[in-house]
């Protein structure tokens, strides 16, 4: 996903072990991923309605929908998001 990396949850994240999800660890500032609403530190539970728990699944899930729209589920705090990436 361009303007953005990801890494898995490790020990010592505040909600490692309370969900299952990817950390967006970078987001870079007017990028495609900042411009549809992707913040540092967002954790995300999604990608188009297919759960994903680790890095590996997050690539696989973006490499699976190609170039066509993603939308990702979110958490961030205690709210849950929805982001659409085109």
């Amino acid at each position: 996903m361009q303007g953005a990396e990801f890494k898995d949850l490790e020990p010592g994240h505040p909600r490692y072990g309370r969900i299952a999800g990817v950390l967006a660890a970078r987001v870079t500032p007017g990028s495609a991923a900042a411009r549809s609403g992707l913040e540092q530190g967002d954790i995300v539970t999604a990608v188009n309605r297919t759960a994903v728990a680790s890095l590996a699944e997050l690539q696989a899930a973006l490499r699976a929908a190609g170039n066509n729209t993603v939308a990702l589920n979110v958490a961030r705090g205690e709210a849950r998001i929805y982001i659409v990436l085109r």
